[in-house]
């Protein structure tokens, strides 16, 4: 086997430009190699639009519409 690969959902709190609080979807995948090396992706979605992660914990939907995520979600790496 060249890998293992686990996923993981959870929802976390972020807020609209306008202030608003909203559940996004965090999709963490892990995966571990057999030299031993791990890989971890996150992955958000939010009203069935993808969204990148940038610098400051920003959340930047395909729309354009910009997300910030609150404190323990920031946190994660």
């Amino acid at each position: 086997m060249p890998f293992q690969m686990q996923l993981h959902n959870t929802w976390v709190v972020a807020r609209t430009e306008a202030g608003d609080c909203v559940s996004v979807e965090c999709q963490t995948t892990r995966m571990q190699r057999v030299d031993g090396s791990v890989e971890t992706v996150l992955r958000y979605r939010y009203d069935n639009s993808h969204a990148l992660r940038t610098g400051n914990a920003l959340l930047v939907l395909a729309t354009g519409q910009q997300l910030q995520l609150c404190e323990e979600a920031a946190n994660q790496p």
